[in-house]
C-alpha cells in the first residue's frame, strides 16, 4: 500500500477511477491554528462544543487537512467545500455534488489517515497496537463466533486481533452503516495476519462488489481499507 504524507499533495492531483490513494498526517506535529480558518461555521462550532481541547484540536486538524486534500483533487478553494452526512453519520461532499470523489478518514494515536477514491465508496480504519489489550473481552462483543475461534487458535493473537478489528471497521465504514450494524453478524477470514472477505451481507454492500486491503501504515499501527464499486 502506497501511503504519502498529505504535505506531498499538489493542486489538480491526477488519478484514475481504479485507484484508492492513501494520505497520512501526524497529529503530533500539526498545529490546529493553521487550519481553523478553513472550516465552516458549523465545523468551528462543533469543535468548540468538545470538552477535550486535545480532541477539538484533532478534529480541526482532520477537517482542515481533508479540505486541503479535496480542494487539490477537485481544483477549488477548500473553503468552498460543503459536507453533508448520511443517515448513519458518514460524511460526503454535497458541494460540488458532481465531483465523483469519495473519501473516508480515520485516526488513532498520533496517526491520521485519509482514503480518497473516484466513482466508488471507501472506508478506512487505523488502530494503534496496544500489546496489553484485553482482546478476548472485546472479541466476544464485536467478533463473530468464527472470528473468535480463529483468534483462539492464532499464533499471534494481538496481531490478528488488530487486523480483524480494522478490517471489520473498514467494511462497516464503507457501507455507511458503521457500528449501527451488528459487527458480529458477518465474518472476515484471517490467515497469518492477513484478513480476507468471507460472506458479507448484501445489506452492507448494497449488491456491490467489495474489496479489502490490510496494511501497516507505520510502526506499531494496523490499518485496513475497504472499497465498494
Amino acid at each position: 500500500m502506497n501511503i504519502k504524507s498529505w504535505q506531498e499533495s499538489r493542486e489538480d492531483i491526477g488519478f484514475s477511477s481504479e485507484e484508492i490513494q492513501i494520505w497520512s498526517a501526524s497529529l503530533d506535529v500539526e498545529d490546529s491554528s493553521h487550519y481553523f480558518h478553513l472550516l465552516s461555521e458549523d465545523e468551528k462550532m462543533r469543535a468548540a462544543r468538545l470538552k477535550s481541547n486535545t480532541t477539538a484540536c484533532q478534529q480541526i486538524i482532520s477537517r482542515g487537512i481533508l479540505r486541503l486534500l479535496l480542494g487539490n483533487y477537485i481544483g477549488i478553494n477548500p473553503k468552498e467545500l460543503v459536507f453533508n452526512h448520511s443517515p448513519f453519520g458518514k460524511p460526503f461532499l454535497s458541494n460540488p455534488a458532481d465531483s465523483a470523489i469519495c473519501f473516508n478518514l480515520a485516526h488513532s494515536g498520533s496517526l491520521l489517515l485519509f482514503a480518497i477514491g473516484k466513482e466508488k465508496h471507501v472506508g478506512i480504519d487505523v488502530e494503534k497496537i496496544e500489546g496489553k489489550i484485553d482482546f478476548t473481552g472485546i472479541s466476544s462483543l464485536v467478533f463473530s463466533s468464527d472470528e473468535q475461534l480463529s483468534l483462539s487458535l492464532s499464533m499471534d493473537p494481538i496481531r490478528d486481533f488488530y487486523a480483524l478489528w480494522t478490517a471489520k471497521e473498514a467494511i462497516l465504514k464503507v457501507s455507511g452503516r458503521g457500528f449501527s450494524y451488528p459487527s458480529n453478524q458477518f465474518s472476515v477470514v484471517i490467515s497469518k495476519g492477513i484478513p480476507s472477505l468471507s460472506i458479507i451481507p448484501t445489506e452492507l454492500t448494497g449488491g456491490c462488489s467489495c474489496s479489502l486491503s490490510s496494511f501497516s501504515p507505520a510502526t506499531g499501527y494496523s490499518a485496513a481499507v475497504a472499497v465498494l464499486q
